[in-house]
């Protein structure tokens, strides 16, 4: 149960950070005229945070199927 609430809770970190991006980064990316430097940090931080955060979240999916099915072909020979 824990395990699968984490990983919940890891969906749910990532859904908001998605929704703030496409809120308020993605418009002051299009936007013409100068940025503060708040802007720019926030597009930043949340872009590099967004994408390594999804990255992280498929990487212990991938390794998780990776183990499983190892469990699989050393329990079932």
């Amino acid at each position: 149960m824990k395990g699968k609430f984490s990983e919940f809770g890891q969906w749910i970190v990532l859904a908001v950070i998605a929704f703030l991006y496409v809120k308020y980064g993605l418009p002051a990316l299009f936007e013409k005229g100068e940025r503060s430097y708040l802007e720019v940090a926030f597009i930043g931080f949340s872009s590099l945070f967004l994408f390594s955060f999804i990255w992280i979240l498929f990487q212990k999916k991938a390794d998780g199927d990776e183990s499983e099915q190892k469990e699989q072909t050393t329990t079932g020979s």
